[in-house]
């Protein structure tokens, strides 16, 4: 594995860690993430948190799925123009 984040870790560096993956994928080149912990750890929260970014929360709730997203459709627009 490449990281390992304590409870401390808030969304957005977590991401950092991830965002090498996605441009890889989105090079063409298979990635895969894997979170791994006890039931109720908080799995679920980090890949998912809000989804999508809140207006109301901000973004430090969205999750690894929905910044992934993000970073795809960020990609694709600019390959459009």
């Amino acid at each position: 594995f490449d990281a390992a984040l304590d409870g401390e870790a808030d969304q957005r560096s977590l991401f950092s860690h991830i965002r090498p993956a996605c441009e890889a994928a989105l090079d063409g080149i298979n990635a895969t993430v894997l979170a791994y912990g006890q039931t109720g750890s908080g799995k679920t929260h980090t890949i998912f948190g809000g989804l999508l970014p809140d207006e109301q929360e901000g973004e430090e709730r969205t999750g690894i799925a929905g910044r992934a997203l993000h970073q795809i459709f960020e990609h694709a627009a600019c390959a459009a123009t």
